[in-house]
């Protein structure tokens, strides 16, 4: 039981990791071959659509932030073992 209670949020807390990882390797390799495919006319133009290209990553990425707090605070965290009393039986 103590077992599971450490695995899952450890699960969870590697699989939004890797999301987030994912996407930042996406937006860069985005703006990379954006970056090069352009001619050098339109590169002033480049920064603005790259900014706005970020920002609903940067958005989801701040929402998710409070889940990837309390991921840590489960896995790290030491919770205290329910007591059986008579009371229960």
């Amino acid at each position: 039981k103590n077992e599971a209670m450490k695995s899952l949020p450890l699960k969870l807390l590697f699989g939004l990791s890797s999301l987030f990882v994912s996407i930042a390797s996406m937006l860069v390799s985005f703006c990379a071959a954006h970056f090069f495919v352009l001619k050098d006319k339109y590169k002033h133009i480049l920064f603005p659509i790259y900014i706005a290209t970020c920002l609903p990553a940067t958005f989801y990425a701040v929402v998710q932030f409070p889940l990837y707090v309390d991921l840590l605070k489960a896995i790290f965290k030491k919770l205290p073992q329910p007591s059986i009393t008579s009371s229960q039986f």
